[in-house]
């Protein structure tokens, strides 16, 4: 655009970073958060005399905008986020003073990798994100039983279930040494 603007190519009014971008803002922001009354989603069934042909459901965008539940799209998937942080920490905790009767003479006893409050904040807050997902899915598995097989019976979403064990068993390590003392 700067070439062909200086050439005299392209109009010098093609090239404007902040056209409008206040009322582009308003707009946005107004479409975002009006509540617009839209039809639930519509069944639609390929064959009714048929107990596997295919069903789904029409949903428009704003319905999927307007369709804001903490419980009801509560996946197993979202274990990963306190997961991600245990393993953190436990990396943290292996690489902090909890390591020092496992390290080699050649190892100098006064290299301190990381502090150890490092991983006992990391562990704290994979502790409390992982007891507030669990609260949201242990409520999701009483209100949509059937919306929960679905995601275990499904070989997409199915291997997030093991995100919750895993994070179980890294919690579990982090808290040994601290329960012990």
């Amino acid at each position: 655009f700067m070439i062909g603007i200086q050439w005299g190519l392209l109009p010098n009014s093609v090239y404007r970073i902040y056209t409008s971008a206040r009322q582009e803002l308003m707009d946005t922001w107004n479409y975002v958060h009006a509540n617009q009354d839209v039809p639930t989603p519509e069944r639609v069934d390929t064959d009714p005399t048929s107990k596997i042909a295919l069903k789904y459901k029409t949903k428009t965008d704003e319905f999927t905008k307007n369709d804001f539940d903490w419980i009801r799209h509560m996946m197993p998937c979202y274990f990963a986020i306190p997961l991600s942080l245990a393993g953190l920490a436990t990396a943290f905790k292996l690489g902090s003073e909890y390591m020092d009767p496992f390290r080699g003479p050649t190892v100098n006893p006064d290299l301190i990798l990381v502090p150890e409050g490092w991983y006992q904040v990391l562990g704290v807050i994979s502790a409390v994100l992982f007891a507030l997902f669990a609260v949201l899915f242990a409520c999701r598995l009483i209100q949509y039983p059937k919306k929960c097989r679905a995601e275990w019976v499904c070989p997409q979403r199915s291997p997030s279930f093991g995100a919750i064990t895993i994070t179980v068993m890294l919690l579990a390590f982090l808290l040994h040494d601290e329960i012990r003392d």
